[in-house]
């Protein structure tokens, strides 16, 4: 009932969100129920965490971090290809969250306390409020994926004023 006063309330309240640059996503990026995401495990999450893989793996490395793991050995675990578990395993390791051992072997090591207690934030969220960290997983690969193609869609401009140059 596009025409009833209610529609219009939610019309005019999706182009207030859309206007302020929340694209109509309303409350879910957080709250979801009764639990907040904090601001610091959103930044986490944007910055860390870019696949349900890794999101994974990393769940099941902290809760067993005095074990060394392969990406064969985590993928047969949480039945994932190797290649991809080996991917995850490797873009973990390179923002500090694992200690990477001879042979390709990983363990759950954060690089300093900080990241330490930026995990333990995540997981305290992920348990609370594991539809609100998928919503805001979603909403960050989106996000992604805009900002690369608004890039690559600039970038066309600035290689065509090249090209003018040279040409």
């Amino acid at each position: 009932m596009w025409g009833s006063p209610r529609s219009s309330t939610r019309a005019r309240t999706w182009a207030r969100d859309l206007a302020a640059g929340n694209r109509g996503r309303g409350p879910l990026l957080r709250r979801e129920g009764n639990h907040e995401i904090p601001a610091e495990v959103r930044e986490f999450l944007k910055g860390n965490i870019e696949s349900y893989e890794q999101l994974e793996i990393l769940l099941l490395l902290r809760g067993h971090s005095d074990q060394r793991w392969t990406p064969e050995s985590v993928g047969e675990k949480l039945k994932l290809p190797n290649p991809a578990a080996a991917e995850a395993l490797d873009q973990l390791g390179r923002r500090n969250l694992l200690d990477v051992g001879v042979g390709l072997s990983f363990r759950y090591a954060p690089g300093n306390p900080n990241v330490a207690a930026l995990v333990e934030g995540f997981v305290q969220a992920y348990d609370a409020n594991r539809l609100g960290i998928m919503n805001l997983m979603n909403t960050n690969a989106i996000d992604r994926v805009r900002t690369g193609a608004m890039h690559l869609f600039a970038d066309a401009f600035i290689l065509g004023r090249k090209r003018d140059k040279n040409g």
